[in-house]
């Protein structure tokens, strides 16, 4: 049985979803409910280990952007195991903690593995840049394998073994390689019973690790805690977790009572029902019940059924009424809406892998151009928040900052952090709505020249903003919700603190300060709220009404 932290406890199982996670008190929207301070495995994945540290995780971002060149604090380099080469440490402390935690008992098998990466490559079979690393899932077999006592404690978990053999054989194959290669590499026995053990390991790592991937801030990463496991899953959860470090943060989505289950996502809630319910069979064999998916709710119903749509009545973008009653074609009949649902699985079978990059212009314009019409449906019913239009419109912020037209890119950002992202996230503290204003944020810094790159959509909407002030507002907001639930030491949180610091010891910014400060500490104040309505919020709705004009002269009406 998993040790758990203060704050919850296991119930006992029910049919169709074993045990589940409560509350042992009450919780208020934005609470941290539980800290998981000891994973079982977090590792950085194939593809960040030069990048991040194996120990505390701290990352050296590979890009830079205009806001991240602000940023201070990740290490300016890190240094790889001088044994197998391929952990990647950020200090002395930690590699040398690292080595007592375990890593001296994975060293060798990580360095047999590289060596026959190097020969492969020394006879041409190891691609033009020479070994490649282990698969995420396979070095963190070897770390199970190589220490008894994570052995132990992911033993209870649920992997749903039974279920390779029913498998396709392709996907039976990949298990029983990375098996294997595990046992291979430790030196370890390879027999039926061994490959069957090591193979039912890497089904519970399947069903139970959790992703830290974050393309914002270039991390990837695999975590598994046996208590954090035991959370269920809901298309309509009311927590979610975020890793730092190498803790596990659990907080509060909403209210929630004591003795209450406590819930998160496992996939991507807002994408058609069929996908969700595919997508959990497949990797976590349940069907799931939520209300979401019982009565097929789309983003702006669920939306409208959040009890918490009122916090966005201050320090926010969103405007509650259009919460309440979103602006989008209310004539169509039942039977329109569920004509349209049926049509949506399959714009979504188009349109919602990602962009590959593009040579250039010219062939990002195609594509895009090509799904902006596949979702004409979703357009003429005007629910631009529904999976996949939201993804097409954030890849096209790029291809105008690409195309040199940064400020018809700011317009689209701002059509999507005050039209898409509230009605997918209504709280206004959830990470979605922090990175839509971030991306505010971002375009509004490369908006610099009066008239550089802008169309005829933007050029009057521009006129007489105040940029900096407008940049530095929503700076802010991101703060003030960052900080209602989200740990003081998530990225981004950090990231916004040091570009408010830079931007604020300026002395020309003295009255501006005075303004936005006295904001920040009485928004319902007269002055103070004619101040955020005039200054920046009125501005930013005149921005984003210019961006389907904009969307529909690139890409098509």
């Amino acid at each position: 049985m998993p040790t758990l932290p203060a704050g919850v406890a296991l119930a006992a199982a029910t049919p169709g979803r074993g045990r589940s996670m409560v509350a042992t008190r009450a919780f208020g929207p934005g609470d941290t409910i539980a800290t998981f301070a000891e994973p079982c495995i977090s590792i950085p994945d194939s593809t960040h280990l030069e990048n991040t540290c194996t120990y505390c995780f701290a990352f050296k971002p590979r890009s830079h952007s205009e806001l991240d060149e602000a940023s201070e604090g990740p290490p300016s380099r890190m240094s790889a195991c001088a044994r197998c080469r391929t952990a990647h440490y950020c200090s002395t402390t930690c590699q040398r903690a690292d080595w007592e935690m375990g890593h001296r008992r994975e060293c060798k098998a990580l360095l047999r593995a590289r060596q026959a990466s190097m020969a492969r490559a020394a006879e041409g079979g190891g691609g033009e840049n020479g070994p490649t690393e282990l698969p995420t899932l396979t070095r963190a077999l070897i770390q199970i394998l190589s220490r008894p006592d994570i052995k132990a404690s992911v033993a209870d978990l649920e992997g749903h073994f039974d279920s390779l053999h029913s498998r396709d054989p392709e996907a039976r194959a990949d298990i029983e390689l990375e098996a294997l290669a595990a046992l291979h590499y430790l030196k370890l026995d390879a027999g039926p019973a061994d490959l069957s053990e090591t193979a039912s390991i890497i089904c519970k790592l399947e069903v139970n690790a959790f992703s830290r991937k974050d393309e914002d801030y270039d991390e990837g990463g695999f975590y598994v805690n046996a208590a954090l496991a035991m959370i269920n899953h809901s298309c309509v959860p009311n927590a979610d977790v975020k890793f730092v470090g190498r803790r596990a943060v659990l907080y509060a989505y909403g209210a929630i009572k004591e003795g209450e289950e406590i819930t998160i996502s496992y996939i991507e809630t807002t994408g058609p029902r069929s996908y969700r319910q595919s997508a959990l069979k497949e990797r976590y064999h349940f069907d799931c019940a939520c209300p979401r998916c019982v009565d097929d709710l789309d983003v702006y119903e669920v939306c409208q059924r959040s009890p918490y749509l009122a916090l966005n009545a201050r320090f926010s973008l969103a405007d509650p009424d259009a919460l309440h009653n979103p602006p989008v074609d209310s004539e169509q009949s039942p039977q329109e809406q569920q004509s349209l649902k049926r049509h949506i699985d399959d714009i979504y079978a188009t349109c919602s892998m990602p962009m590959e990059p593009m040579p250039n212009a010219a062939a990002a314009a195609s594509e895009l151009r090509q799904r902006w019409r596949a979702c004409a449906p979703l357009r003429r019913a005007r629910r631009f928040a529904m999976d996949p239009l939201p993804q097409i419109i954030v890849d096209s912020v790029w291809y105008f900052v690409s195309s040199g037209r940064p400020a018809d890119g700011l317009a689209v950002a701002c059509f999507i952090a005050l039209r898409c992202d509230p009605y997918r996230m209504p709280l206004p503290f959830g990470t979605p709505r922090l990175k839509g204003m971030l991306l505010v944020a971002r375009m509004l810094t490369q908006v610099v020249e009066p008239g550089a790159g802008r169309s005829v959509f933007v050029g009057k909407a521009l006129h007489g903003m105040d940029l900096v002030t407008m940049y530095q507002v929503v700076l802010h907001l991101i703060r003030h919700h960052g900080a209602t639930a989200h740990p003081k030491e998530y990225p981004l949180c950090q990231q916004v603190g040091r570009q408010l610091d830079e931007l604020e010891s300026l002395a020309s910014r003295r009255i501006a300060n005075a303004l936005v400060g006295a904001f920040m500490k009485d928004p319902d104040g007269p002055g103070e709220a004619r101040f955020f309505r005039t200054v920046v919020l009125e501005p930013l709705r005149k921005l984003a009404d210019s961006a389907m004009p904009i969307l529909e002269a690139e890409f098509g009406a």
